[in-house]
């Protein structure tokens, strides 16, 4: 009987997957960390980043890192963006570290086992938890059953309050399951420790949920 092994992947293959990245305009950087900005500060409002620089196949998720990291900011990839963070790392100037070490980290699946790993910060220095920049297959503002209809089955609702939001407000986000929900739950159970988090379509399309929003899972 012949035994056949697959090797596992080096970092110099995954980041071989990705094409070289280039850094961002001055332009196309504030208008990402403008787009941020108001994420952030609106939890549930639908933000649109600017049109890419990206080369052919790059995520719109990369474009946050991009804009934001460099030299004094270190980046994680979670899962299979490792090789992408690796690239958006050479860009910036970014320091390439492992999620435990992160300030920011980019990510394009469903990794919420890795997502446990990312740093919360302190009471004395909330400021050190990760900022994530998480790619979904979709996002969308409404409420109801029309809305589960018109996203699948394979979407979550969210009810999202706190600050920022005036009573509650509700999106449905594709490629996203609830154990990630629940792990984030986790992450930002002690406020004001927790990571604050970005979601973002192949579209351009974000959505921010700092880590002080409380989620409601439909």
């Amino acid at each position: 009987m012949t035994l056949t092994t697959h090797p596992t992947p080096t970092a110099e293959s995954a980041d071989a997957a990705w094409p070289v990245l280039p850094a961002l305009s001055a332009s196309a950087s504030q208008q990402v960390f403008r787009a941020c900005l108001g994420a952030l500060s609106r939890p549930g409002s639908l933000q649109r980043l600017p049109a890419d620089e990206l080369p052919a196949g790059v995520p719109a998720a990369a474009l946050v890192p991009l804009a934001l990291t460099d030299l004094m900011a270190p980046l994680a990839g979670l899962g299979r963006a490792a090789g992408l963070a690796r690239r958006i790392a050479t860009a910036t100037g970014a320091q390439y570290v492992e999620p435990e070490q992160a300030r920011f980290a980019v990510a394009l699946d469903d990794d919420h086992e890795e997502l446990s790993g990312l740093p919360v910060g302190s009471t004395w220095s909330p400021e050190f938890g990760a900022l994530l920049s998480q790619r979904v297959e979709a996002l969308r503002q409404a409420q109801g059953a029309a809305l589960r209809q018109a996203q699948g089955a394979e979407a979550i609702e969210l009810t999202l309050s706190g600050p920022g939001i005036k009573g509650t407000t509700m999106i449905t986000v594709a490629g996203l399951s609830r154990d990630f929900f629940a792990a984030r739950a986790d992450l930002t159970a002690a406020f004001p420790t927790g990571i604050d988090l970005v979601l973002i379509t192949d579209y351009r399309t974000m959505i921010g949920i700092p880590r002080t929003t409380r989620i409601e899972v439909g």
